[in-house]
């Protein structure tokens, strides 16, 4: 009966540790008129041509927790993030940060940058690619880890800028101007698990994770003078 007792108050206490993980892995913050912190350097970035539609050139949205819009309507996809009210040990959400580029838009490199992933790691978060093995899609190369980059702009662990590469590795463009719809690129992560085994719920409370990106046209220009030119970039928010 004691036995009983004491695992049962275990269990209450990490039912109480999830509902305070309040604000866990939100991210994509707004800045100035745009619904999502994505940035276009170059000329030849388009609208969408739905008028109800803010998206020119980059945009960036993620799989909707909740399943609602700011409406409260039926939604699959959210531009403005997610907030994870209740997460346990062992579950694993779907979290899918997807960068698109509006179809006519100008031939671009793309790059990313990731930060509160490496603090979300060490409190318990496990990031998975598409197939379920930990850490991103091997489409997003670190720019510290490309052979050859004279730019090393890695600030710690898993955060840092990435630009969207080929299955070989090495920095590819993305053109969609002659797309007959957005180009949606390949996720940074698919999914987020929270340790099963983790013992130090409070670490995991409020944690951020914000991904942002920047589209940097491709004409006269080369991988690495992207790269500078995207680490040149005001990011804010």
């Amino acid at each position: 009966m004691k036995k009983n007792k004491i695992m049962l108050s275990v269990i209450s206490g990490l039912l109480v540790a999830a509902v305070a993980v309040g604000g866990t892995l939100a991210y994509l913050s707004d800045t100035s008129n745009q619904v999502t912190n994505t940035f276009n350097v170059g000329s030849g970035y388009v609208p969408d041509p739905d008028p109800d539609v803010d998206h020119t050139g980059l945009w960036l949205d993620e799989a909707d927790f909740d399943g609602k819009n700011e409406q409260g309507e039926p939604a699959e996809r959210t531009e403005t993030g997610n907030t994870y009210g209740e997460i346990l040990p062992g579950t694993q959400v779907e979290k899918d940060p997807t960068f698109h580029i509006t179809k006519g838009s100008v031939e671009s490199y793309v790059i990313a940058r990731v930060t509160g992933v490496q603090d979300a790691m060490a409190a318990g978060y496990i990031f998975k690619d598409a197939d379920g093995e930990v850490g991103f899609n091997d489409v997003w190369v670190k720019v510290a880890d490309l052979n050859g980059s004279t730019v090393d702009p890695t600030f710690g662990g898993a955060d840092g800028y990435y630009i969207y590469c080929g299955e070989d590795g090495a920095p590819i463009t993305v053109d969609a101007s002659k797309a007959e719809a957005d180009v949606n690129l390949v996720p940074m992560f698919n999914t987020v698990e929270l340790n099963g085994d983790i013992t130090d719920l409070a670490a995991v409370a409020e944690q951020t994770v914000k991904v942002q990106g920047v589209a940097v046209q491709a004409d006269n220009n080369t991988a690495e003078g992207a790269l500078e030119v995207a680490l040149g970039v005001k990011w804010e928010g």
